[in-house]
């Protein structure tokens, strides 16, 4: 063998005919996932090689939210809404999944004379009167 080891460049003497080989390997990279807010993202290889995330592995992230949040928006490497959403893996990457509360409004209908008044007992309300 000619050449040996991981040193680049190798230098060699062309004194006879010579044959080299050179070994390339695909590089892994990660994909970090952060969540704000409370659920779950979960990942499917799409297209790959191997089960790890080797260069331009497809990754597909589907944000799932837990009960009282909703999905807002990606952040980071992906944005906007869509959801599954796919990225190819061709470096490291980062990405958030923002999950916000979900709020609902009370309408009340009266049948007779009387009123309604509402107490927040527990919970959040926001700036349009809905409830978390």
């Amino acid at each position: 063998m000619i050449c040996k080891g991981e040193d680049n460049p190798q230098t060699i003497t062309v004194d006879t005919g010579k044959e080299v080989t050179a070994i390339f390997e695909r590089r892994d990279y990660d994909l970090t996932v952060t969540i704000e807010g409370e659920g779950t993202v979960a990942e499917e290889v799409v297209q790959a090689k191997t089960t790890s995330h080797p260069y331009e592995t497809l990754v597909q992230l589907t944000a799932t939210p837990s009960t009282g949040w909703v999905f807002s928006h990606w952040e980071a490497i992906l944005t906007g809404e869509e959801n599954p959403s796919t990225i190819e893996i061709n470096e490291a990457k980062n990405v958030t999944a923002v999950f916000i509360r979900d709020y609902f409004g009370i309408s009340y209908s009266y049948e007779g004379e009387g009123t309604v008044s509402e107490v927040l007992q527990d919970g959040n309300v926001n700036e349009e009167g809905d409830y978390a």
